[in-house]
């Protein structure tokens, strides 16, 4: 939504393409509880020290700024969103990306493949079998093992960010957030989205697909398996995430909950422990004339508003995937 003007609080509101999508499903899905305010208009460049009427108007030009009209595609709007730090605080919370020991940096790519330092995941055109390794197969939650349905996709990547620690620099509120859980975005579903991360079948299944995935219950698969044969343009929201060593993780948030016992282990995907509900991004199917494919992952701390960015790239490649 957005102010229509600025000497009036009139507000124009309007469905983004995943709100509409939402509403479409019926239900109780489309359920407005809470509101952001962001200020992606503002160039705080603007402010101006040196005017010569004074401090009053230090502010002038950025009071006359034109601000946004409304409009839905979340990539372009609320990228900047306005959050409350406590008294005296001299730092801004910041993230950063985690830098796994085993790459430079955690840029999502190919699970297995690439040189170190490659960014961008990757759909091959060969067939499952052999040597070609990639394809993960998607299995509903109520189907055993890793029989099920034969929607495909490439191998995913796990992907992690951590919290600068800038205590020392004046975040007076840093233990606050330092644990805080993160929202994660994908802005178009079409080229890769969020699911569990990928399950290797044991040495006593058969099965010419060696991966796949799925959840333990209806509800926390409804979060994912829409969005593997979605052909629409919508963006994929996980949100409650947890950081477990280096890695997101799906939990269960209870605010109520003594400290110690917020956060607790979901039905995320089958298994037990933080380690099986890792979260990872996959590449959808693509035509050799649609490659690359580019999306964005958004990552928000839940408690500072902190943002961070993964550029998504899924490239069409002729080879055995290995």
């Amino acid at each position: 939504m957005g102010y229509l003007d600025n000497t009036s609080t009139t507000v124009d509101a309007i469905l983004t393409k995943k709100g509409r999508e939402l509403l479409a499903r019926g239900g109780d899905e489309f359920k407005i509880t809470k509101f952001a305010l962001g200020d992606d208009e503002i160039d705080y460049g603007l402010w101006d020290t040196t005017h010569t009427l004074g401090s009053t108007y230090y502010g002038a030009v950025l009071d006359n700024l034109p601000a946004l009209e409304p409009f839905n595609d979340p990539s372009e709007i609320m990228k900047y969103k306005l959050v409350t730090r406590s008294e005296d605080t001299e730092a801004m919370a910041q993230l950063q990306d985690k830098k796994g020991t085993e790459s430079n940096f955690w840029q999502p790519r190919l699970a297995d493949g690439g040189a170190d330092g490659d960014t961008g995941l990757n759909w091959w055109s060969t067939q499952a079998g052999g040597t070609a390794a990639n394809r993960v197969r998607v299995v509903q939650h109520g189907d055993a093992g890793a029989s099920g349905n034969d929607g495909l996709v490439g191998r995913g990547k796990v992907f992690g960010v951590q919290h600068l620690d800038n205590e020392q620099y004046g975040a007076v509120d840093y233990d606050d957030y330092k644990n805080e859980g993160f929202t994660i975005t994908v802005l178009d579903s079409t080229v890769a989205f969020l699911a569990p991360k990928e399950t290797e079948i044991g040495d006593n299944e058969t099965n010419e697909y060696p991966f796949y995935i799925k959840s333990s219950d209806k509800a926390n698969q409804d979060l994912w398996l829409p969005y593997v044969t979605s052909v629409q343009h919508v963006s994929q929201t996980i949100r409650n995430c947890k950081l477990h060593e280096g890695e997101f993780v799906k939990l269960q948030y209870n605010p109520d909950a003594p400290s110690a016992y917020r956060w607790v282990n979901g039905n995320w995907r089958p298994g037990t422990g933080l380690a099986s509900k890792g979260l990872a991004i996959y590449p959808k199917r693509i035509a050799s004339n649609n490659s690359p494919a580019k999306t964005t992952i958004l990552i928000t701390g839940e408690t500072s508003g902190a943002t961070f960015e993964y550029d998504v790239t899924v490239t069409y490649g002729e080879g055995t995937g290995v």
